[in-house]
């Protein structure tokens, strides 16, 4: 009588342990599935240093297409060329007031630029290009 209890039990046990063991292996491959598809998209963007106070992370930002150009001043007296469409990214010059750029595209509120002297291409804000 006793020894049946004890098999009742032990098979209990080995039915819960596979029902677990099932469960990880399947919670394993959802996690290796979705970091493949991740993986995918990595490949077509370029990494951008997003700027902080004590840590410096990666951003990716994939950069516009390229549209019609068009010659444009700064009005503004000073004004950052940055990596990114954003204040969180780094500056890369400061422009004077009557500085020429050429556009290469638009993403919002921001324009991306090559400009005419230095020859860096990055974004300023629309409103104070004009």
């Amino acid at each position: 009588m006793r020894t049946l209890q004890l098999r009742r039990k032990l098979r209990g046990l080995f039915k819960l342990l596979c029902s677990k063991n099932r469960l990880l292996k399947t919670r394993k491959k959802n996690k290796v599935s979705t970091a493949k598809s991740k993986s995918l998209y990595s490949n077509s963007r370029k990494p951008v240093a997003k700027k902080s106070s004590s840590v410096t992370s990666t951003r990716f930002y994939t950069a516009p297409k390229a549209e019609v150009s068009a010659t444009v001043y700064v009005i503004s007296e000073i004004l950052n060329l940055r990596e990114g469409p954003g204040t969180e990214y780094a500056v890369i010059e400061t422009l004077d007031k009557g500085d020429e750029m050429v556009i290469l595209g638009h993403d919002g509120d921001w324009v991306q630029v090559i400009v005419d002297v230095s020859k860096n291409v990055g974004y300023v804000k629309a409103i104070f290009v004009k």
